[in-house]
Formats: structure tokens, sequence, C-alpha cells
């Protein structure tokens, strides 16, 4: 095979745990394809959003797909031991202090009870509740540990300026709502793990992470891929792997079971799974407009994206804090992809400039 000397960028969006399963699946496959043309550690520039950044992080520095893979797929791997506790934990503290400003609701509540006020207002107290509540549910404190500590024990380095391949890593400003980009002036001096977990922090689920007194939260809560950092550093050949497609609950190859027999409506299943899906459907939304709005503006780039088939959508179903659930996600968008390249091969190859001969 020959290669292109267009540029080329790899893209890996966000999904949380099952997302960064998903794409290393995905990626095997990719590799395994694209060889001996090319190389899943060739591309010029690597664009990591939330969970795509811990991927990007160790393709850019030499890491094979397939050794992500199989230490994915096997708990006990020591190469990459990524466990439940080493991911995240409750923010103690933040709770601890929603603890504390409770006792003034609990108070007036059990006044209320005992009829000493009348005329407590409900709809208020709600309010006054979701104001003190912590600013995430976990954090992503024990995730940067553990990333350190797997670079330092890999060999592998924790500078953006130590990289041969350009990486970069997006997160938000939740203050004043501004995409920074970690790997560029002036965020490139801070350590990958760092920028790792502002770009993984989901809202909601996990706190802010607070970068020189500004807080940042998951990259893709504004945009999803950054397509157009990778036109701006002149790459016309990109690779976009997507997770985070919605759920399209028909009955046939997604189900949600409430009493075991029959199927259920999204909204039945709680808040959880309506904000999932709104994210979901979010996603799909403004990636579709990204590609399009830069498809028509640069006629010679070529996109080759990567996102589950309605056949596969029942893998994300299912709890995505469980490993196990996890690794079934891992092997599955590995031998989807394998079939799908199969019979598609050609578009990846036109997408990269390989060329058999």
């Amino acid at each position: 095979m020959k290669k292109s000397t267009k540029r080329k960028a790899l893209i890996l969006c966000g999904g949380g745990i099952s997302g960064a399963y998903y794409e290393v699946g995905v990626l095997r496959a990719i590799e395994e394809f694209i060889e001996p043309g090319m190389s899943i550690n060739d591309f010029d520039l690597y664009i990591g959003t939330s969970a795509g950044a811990s991927i990007a992080a160790f393709l850019t520095q030499g890491i094979r797909a397939e050794r992500l893979y199989s230490a994915l797929e096997d708990e006990n791997d020591p190469y990459f031991p990524v466990k439940r506790e080493k991911v995240y934990r409750f923010d103690l503290l933040g709770w601890a202090k929603t603890i504390l400003k409770l006792k003034d609701i609990r108070r007036k509540h059990w006044y209320a009870y005992t009829n000493l006020i009348k005329n407590i207002d409900i709809s208020e107290e709600v309010s006054n509740l979701i104001n003190i509540l912590p600013s995430g549910i976990f954090t992503l404190e024990p995730y940067e540990k553990f990333l350190t500590g797997t670079f330092e024990k890999l060999n592998l380095s924790n500078s953006f300026s130590d990289l041969k391949r350009k990486l970069l890593i997006t997160a938000n400003d939740i203050d004043t709502a501004e995409r920074v980009v970690f790997g560029e002036e002036p965020y490139n001096n801070i350590p990958i793990s760092k920028a790792i977990i502002a770009s993984s922090a989901i809202p909601v689920f996990f706190k802010p992470v607070r970068i020189n007194g500004r807080d940042f939260v998951d990259g893709g809560t504004a945009n999803v891929a950054h397509l157009g950092l990778a036109v701006r550093y002149n790459c016309r050949s990109v690779i976009i792997v997507n997770p985070i497609v919605p759920i399209i609950n028909d009955g046939r190859n997604v189900c949600f079971f409430t009493d075991g027999i029959s199927c259920a409506n999204i909204s039945e299943m709680g808040m959880f799974h309506i904000y999932n899906q709104s994210i979901r459907m979010a996603t799909t939304y403004r990636l579709r407009q990204a590609i399009r709005k830069h498809s028509l503006k640069y006629s010679d780039l070529r996109i080759s994206l990567f996102e589950p088939q309605d056949s596969q959508l029942k893998m994300f179903i299912y709890n995505p804090l469980s490993f196990e659930n996890c690794r079934e996600i891992l092997r599955i968008s590995y031998e989807d992809t394998i079939n799908f390249l199969e019979k598609n091969r050609k578009n990846l190859y036109k997408t990269l400039g390989i060329r058999k001969g």
C-alpha cells in the first residue's frame, strides 16, 4: 500500500466510560485494516474530547490500539489496571457542605410538620435545596492520580511539549462559556492528566475541574468533534469516532424492560435516561451540522465517521458505570467494525489516501 502526504487527523469524541471502550474497539478494527499502509499512531493531529481525550493521549505516544484493547478486555492486565475506584469517587467535601446547609431547611420542615409554620412555600424550599447541591455527584481526582501514575509507569510523558505528535484536548470554561484547547497556548503547560479530567467532567455527574482559578467541564458540552480544529491545522483527511448517538427505542433492536415482560418508553425509565437521550440527540445534530458546514466549505476535506449502528445501540442501555458491560461494548464494537470495514474498506482508504499497489 502507498499512503498520501495529506495531513491526517483522528478525532475521538466523548461518551463516558462506555464510550471509551467503544472507541478502543473501533480503533483496533481500523488499525488492522490500515496496516501496513499506515499506523493508528501515524496521524498528524489527535483531538480528544472527554472519554476520547484519554485514548488520544496514549495513541499520540505510540501505544497501539490492540494493546489498549487487550488491557481493557482483561481486568487483571497490569498494563492499564483501570478500576471504578481509580476513575471516580463521591465528592465527599461537596456533599458534606450540602449536608451542613441542609440544617436550616430541615428545621423549617420540622416546624411545618408540627404546625409551627403554616404558610411554608414548598416550591421555594425545593429551589433552596437545588441551590445548595454540590457542583457534581462525583470527583475525577482519583482518575488524575491514576493517569499520572500510569504515564510514569509506562514511561510516557505527561507534558504536551514532549509529544512528537500534536495532541489537542478540549474543555469548556463553565463561567465564560468559552472553549479552551489544552495543547495550545496558553494552555500547553497544563499536565496532560489534568487536561484529560477537565475535558471529562460531565456536568452534574462530575464536579468541574479547577485550573488556575478557572472551572472547566466536558469538552463536548458545546462542540462535539471540534472538526474546525482539524481544518485549522490543515488536515484534510479526518477520521471521527463518535459513540454518542440517539438510542432508537423501537422494541426490536432496543427494549427497555421495566417488568421483565414488556418494553417501556424512555420516559418511564426515569430522569437519567431522559437526560442521556436528550444529550445523545443534541450531540448527533451538532456533529452532523459541523460535518456539513466544513464539507461544503472545503471541497478537499475527506471524512470517515464511525458511530454505533442501530443493531449496536442495545449495548448502551445497560449500566454505563459497569465495567463488565463496558467489556461487552469493547468486544461488540470491534467485531461489528470489522464486519463493516470488510464491505466498506475502500471508503476508509479513500479518506486516508491509502492506495494499494
